[in-house]
């Protein structure tokens, strides 16, 4: 059958109609089918997203736990502290990609903080608390000058009872291995010294680490349990100087770029300008008297030390070397003259007691306390640190200190009478900030008028017995220790009485002071008077803080190791 024409148009609209809706069926299942899968995959990543947030906030939270932990064990975690800083930024932003990689880091630097065992820094400390008598004897390397062999000094420490050698070799100058090695140095470390006189006056002080070790040697052999402590200052960066464990030179050049810079924070004064590094480093060689004026003055030429950034890594490298080479040589204790000064200063410039500045040599002053403790712990003993101790408040925790030391003013020195009420108030201020820190008092020097040089040249012979004997029984009753000056310090530059007629360094053996039979009686009592080893028996020994002290001469003998 044929069909017309029209319907056969019709048939075919209609077969097209079908078709289309048909597609229009298929394609809006298509649309829908996948608009489900964007729905569900969008949802999958706002979930991840969610999620990975909220694992950040969770991580940051763990890691200022650890944080804390970390800074009440007295440890500098600046660094890390800083990389969280950044992966807190990249949170903000939302590159939680970036932020968990910086907090990685951050986690890693942490990890990597050595614990000092608990049970290791109690034992030292409580050896610590049983010590009596400490002398200063500044320096055990100078029997040359004074005639004194090292079986003489033995003798002196053994006579004393002694406990503790407070500044037994002090590190100022930059100090050679051996003497002989100064003719090695640089030229710009001689100038135009006598290579010659300065080899001759180093072995006269035996002013190398050579023989400060010698010394060691020779002492412990004797005296196997007595501290040696040195004196090893923050203040004092030598425009020529040597890494004591590499043995690398730094020339000025170097070391000018480790000197205090204000203006590395901004730090401005009262008139808006930023304190540079030559106006600061002026202003302390004024400070110093090594110039009147800073017009004309060029300190990175004419200063004979840089006053250190203590927040800088070169100088923190260069100044833990000589801790280092020190503690090989056999020191068990290193005394850190103005540790704290960095702080105080750019506290001060800054007036803001709080300002970043102040924070971050806060923070290296305990980062070289620490390295200092950790190195001796991988030598197999504990080393002892300490510095002045802290009276003012301040926003910062302190270093994880083992000992501080106070001096006595002069004008109580002067007048013969402490004032009990003023160090009452020191010394509980002091053990606000150091608790459990041993507090010893010596006759600080180095100044015009310092305290050494009023009570050896102010004082009669007379006078200086007189105020050893009354400073040794107010400071005992007061639970801290006088450490008495048998040898040294160093007196003063203008001084009219010289030990043995010629020497600037205090000895209570010369005939111009007479102070060490007076010495050796107090040291005596402070030891336990005369009772032999021998008449030491169970009743007659004492606990000390879980170290049992035998009452014959106050040496500490641990009650395991016994």
């Amino acid at each position: 059958m044929t069909l017309p024409s029209d319907a056969i148009c019709l048939y075919i609209r209609e077969e097209k109609e079908r078709g289309r809706a048909g597609m229009n069926r298929e394609l809006l299942i298509g649309i829908g089918i996948s608009a489900a899968i964007i729905v569900i995959l969008v949802g999958i990543c706002l979930f991840h997203r969610l999620s990975e947030r909220e694992q950040l906030i969770q991580r940051f939270s763990e890691f200022e736990m650890q944080c804390q932990e970390k800074k009440a064990q007295g440890y500098n975690i600046s660094e890390a502290e800083e990389l969280a800083r950044k992966a807190k930024q990249a949170f903000d932003k939302k590159n939680y990609a970036e932020a968990s990689k910086l907090l990685d880091e951050a986690f890693e630097i942490l990890r990597r903080i050595p614990t000092i065992p608990d049970e290791v820094k109690v034992k030292a400390r409580e050896r610590l608390s049983c010590i009596r008598v400490v002398i200063s004897y500044t320096t055990i390397t100078d029997g040359k000058l004074f005639n004194r062999s090292y079986d003489d000094i033995v003798n002196i420490l053994k006579e004393l009872k002694t406990d503790f050698i407070f500044n037994a070799f002090h590190c100022w100058y930059t100090c050679p291995e051996h003497c002989e090695d100064i003719a090695k140095a640089p030229e710009g470390c001689i100038g135009n010294k006598n290579v010659q006189e300065l080899i001759l006056k180093c072995q006269e002080h035996g002013y190398s680490y050579a023989e400060f070790q010698n010394a060691v040697t020779r002492i412990k052999a004797e005296m196997p349990d007595v501290i040696i402590g040195v004196a090893l200052p923050i203040e004092f960066l030598n425009k020529c100087s040597r890494d004591s464990l590499t043995g690398i030179y730094f020339l000025k050049d170097e070391t000018w770029e480790m000197a205090l810079d204000p203006s590395k924070w901004g730090i401005t004064d009262a008139n808006g300008r930023l304190i540079t590094r030559e106006r600061f480093q002026c202003n302390w060689a004024k400070r110093h008297e090594w110039t009147e004026t800073c017009e004309g003055y060029d300190p990175k030429e004419q200063m004979p030390f840089y006053f250190p950034d203590i927040t800088n890594s070169a100088f923190q490298e260069l100044y833990l070397s000589h801790a280092k080479r020190l503690i090989d040589a056999g020191a068990d204790a290193i005394w850190i003259d103005m540790l704290y000064k960095p702080a105080k200063l750019l506290a001060r410039l800054s007036e803001d007691p709080r300002h970043q500045s102040v924070k971050e040599s806060f923070e290296a002053a305990s980062k070289i306390v620490d390295e200092i403790h950790m190195y001796g712990i991988s030598k197999g003993k504990w080393v002892y640190v300490g510095t002045w101790g802290q009276i003012e408040d301040t926003p910062f925790p302190p270093a994880d200190l083992d000992f501080v030391t106070l001096t006595i003013p002069p004008d109580e020195i002067l007048s013969m009478r402490l004032d009990e009420s003023a160090w009452d108030e020191k010394l509980n201020a002091v053990r606000k900030h150091h608790p459990g820190a041993r507090i010893f008092i010596f006759f600080d020097y180095g100044y015009p008028n310092s305290p050494a040089e009023v009570f050896s040249q102010r004082l009669t012979q007379e006078e200086q017995r007189e105020f050893l004997r009354m400073a040794d029984e107010f400071f005992a009753k007061k639970n801290v220790t006088l450490i008495y000056p048998v040898h040294g310090p160093f007196m003063g530059e203008n001084i009219e009485v010289l030990s043995f007629g010629k020497f600037r360094a205090y000895d209570s053996l010369a005939p111009e002071f007479k102070t060490y039979e007076t010495i050796k009686e107090l040291a005596r009592m402070r030891g336990g008077g005369e009772v032999k080893n021998e008449d030491v028996d169970r009743g007659d020994i004492r606990p000390c803080n879980n170290v049992t002290c035998p009452n014959r001469d106050g040496e500490c003998y641990d009650i395991l190791r016994a």
